[in-house]
Order: structure tokens, then C-alpha cells, then sequence
């Protein structure tokens, strides 16, 4: 059985995965000379991780509000 790739991801493959690396690098290097450090987060979180974020970032909402749809912080949850 062949599964769809989920909507919103892609393969990258290898001629742009070098490009990307190499811009990664040269972004990496300017900010450690600037004493920034990386931080690495999950690549996959529990659901009710991600709820009690979204939930965190817009209380309940009221007429003058706001979806969570429509906010930038929540533009990947």
C-alpha cells in the first residue's frame, strides 16, 4: 500500500537538500559569530501538547477575538 505524503511536506531532494545545507551553514556561522546557539525542538509532539499551547496562547474566546487559525504564533500548530 502506498500512503500520500501528508499535506504541507514534500521530498527534497539531493541538488536542493546540498543548496539548503550550504545556506543553513552560512546562517548558522552568522549567528554563532553574533553568540546565538541552536536549539533543536521535537520533529513530532503529543496532541495535547500542542492543545495546551494553542489553548495558552487564546483564552476563550470572546466576539472581539481572534481565531487560532488566524494568528501568526499559530501558523504551524
Amino acid at each position: 500500500m502506498i500512503h500520500p505524503i501528508p499535506p504541507g511536506t514534500r521530498d527534497i531532494l539531493p541538488d536542493e537538500m546540498r543548496e539548503l545545507r550550504r545556506l543553513q551553514g552560512a546562517l548558522l556561522g552568522v549567528f554563532a559569530e553574533r553568540g546565538y546557539g541552536e536549539v533543536a525542538t521535537p520533529a513530532m509532539e503529543y496532541d495535547e501538547v500542542l492543545a495546551e499551547a494553542t489553548a495558552a496562547l487564546h483564552p476563550a474566546p470572546t466576539a472581539s477575538s481572534t481565531s487560532a487559525a488566524s494568528c501568526w504564533r499559530c501558523a504551524r500548530i
